[in-house]
């Protein structure tokens, strides 16, 4: 990222209770802040779909 404080540009995204309780579970179990943990995992997803599409660029993301 270019740089930016990580607090500059915040990403809000709206979750159900259970969606909440769901990431909030995987990041206890992780060890992390859900928003350490929910941030990294959106970069990861992000990272894997970005390779497939440098692999395939017909491919789609579902």
């Amino acid at each position: 990222m270019s740089g930016e404080r990580k607090s500059d540009r915040p990403l809000r995204i709206r979750l159900t209770d259970e969606e909440r309780a769901k990431l909030d579970a995987a990041a206890k179990a992780a060890g992390s802040p859900t928003s350490t943990w929910a941030r990294d995992a959106m970069f990861d997803a992000a990272d894997r779909a970005f390779s497939r599409r440098q692999a395939d660029p017909d491919a789609t993301d579902d």
